[in-house]
């Protein structure tokens, strides 16, 4: 598709927009032709996210950060837990909520005790995409999604999108198990169905706003394909849910916010975390969640890419096998555990923790298995744990 001069991919992206009721089956589909574009800090970053699999550092590569992710998408292999994912997002039934990167703690521990407890989420569009989520990527990069038919919306206060209703401030306890708000915030509240139609009508807005603005440039003679898109089909900003949520019941998965290393090393760390906390519940599923590709499974195979990404030994000017510095952010870091990945050698496990941090238990096992394949065990203890501290402090992780 496309112009044949054209040195970019060209491609269709169906968008699910339309579920039946009865059947839970996906009924209409928004198709968008668009230019698959390269610019190099976006290419970068894929390249980031892949693990450099293919080895070539090269901003020139061809190789796109999404297309793991992309093609997991159009198999039929895509893992069930990662399907239940996407069609919640379909059917608008996806409640998400960003938390700041120093908060995890504090939530997971609100999550661990069962008591009830009041937050805020948001309702994306259909398929997640089109709409623009609470605070920055840089603070909070990594959320949480829920069902929102597991979740009880009977007291939910419901602002929509740009209200911004901080509730922080303006609502408080009446003292009889509900809350009362500040400031006038009542007047503004509307239904969940309301925010589902709000965010149906942007999303139909935008793909009238694509076609006339192909349909202009057919008429001018022009080939065009991609570029600037009209205001009308600016993301829409966040709305809010404020409800009461009890434990863990309802959640579904874990999201990103970027495809970087950096945010996905942390939402494994969390998925680990959660994992410990509540050893009953099955690992959940990583997805990508942005305003231009909406949810987007982070199949496993990206997962060990990233893992061995940070784990790649370098080589110095000596020749000796020396810290990599991966320029990783000193906080949050959240240990990750690796017993999902066997494929993972002693020596990849060990340069992970020491430029990042892996779990108690892997780190038993990791001894376990040096002091069972090794001849001279505290020898071998005694060079692993050398090295790995020099491959700390050169990654400011002592």
């Amino acid at each position: 598709l496309g112009p044949k001069d054209s040195p970019n991919e060209v491609f269709l992206q169906f968008q699910p927009v339309s579920l039946a009721e009865d059947t839970c089956c996906i009924t209409h589909y928004l198709a968008t032709v668009q230019e698959q574009e390269t610019p190099e800090s976006e290419l970068l970053a894929m390249v980031d996210l892949m693990g450099e699999l293919s080895g070539s550092t090269s901003p020139t590569s061809t190789l796109d950060p999404l297309q793991d992710v992309h093609a997991n998408i159009v198999t039929d292999c895509m893992p069930a837990d990662d399907a239940t994912v996407i069609a919640l997002f379909a059917a608008q039934r996806a409640l998400v909520k960003t938390v700041k990167n120093d908060d995890w703690l504090v939530l997971i521990h609100s999550l661990a005790t069962g008591a009830p407890f009041r937050t805020s989420l948001s309702l994306p569009p259909a398929g997640g995409s089109g709409m623009t989520l609470f605070g920055r990527v840089s603070s909070g990069c990594v959320g949480l999604i829920w069902d929102s038919e597991t979740v009880d919306l009977s007291k939910a206060f419901c602002w929509p999108s740009g209200y911004y209703a901080k509730t922080e401030h303006n609502m408080r306890p009446d003292g009889k198990g509900g809350y009362f708000l500040l400031g006038g915030r009542e007047d503004a509240l509307v239904t969940p169905e309301a925010l589902r139609q709000a965010n149906d009508a942007h999303m139909a807005s935008a793909a009238c706003s694509i076609v006339d603005s192909a349909a202009e440039s057919t008429a001018e003679g022009a080939v065009e394909v991609g570029g600037e898109q009209s205001s009308t089909s600016s993301p829409l900003s966040y709305n809010e849910i404020s409800t009461d949520l009890c434990g863990i019941r309802g959640i579904r998965a874990i999201f990103v916010r970027a495809a970087k290393r950096e945010s996905v090393l942390l939402a494994m760390g969390i998925r680990s975390l959660i994992q410990h906390c509540f050893p009953w519940l099955s690992p959940l599923p990583l997805m990508l969640l942005t305003p231009q590709s909406g949810a987007l499974p982070i199949p496993r195979r990206t997962q060990l890419a990233v893992l061995r990404a940070v784990s790649k030994s370098c080589v110095d000017a000596g020749g000796a096998d020396s810290p990599a510095v991966c320029g990783l952010p000193v906080e949050p870091r959240i240990p990750v555990d690796v017993a999902e990945f066997p494929e993972l050698s002693s020596k990849e496990t060990l340069r992970l923790h020491a430029r990042y941090g892996v779990s108690k238990s892997s780190l038993d096992a990791l001894f376990r298995d040096v002091v069972s394949s090794s001849t001279n065990a505290p020898q071998a203890l005694a060079r692993y744990s050398s090295t790995a501290i020099a491959d700390a402090i050169a990654n400011n992780n002592a």
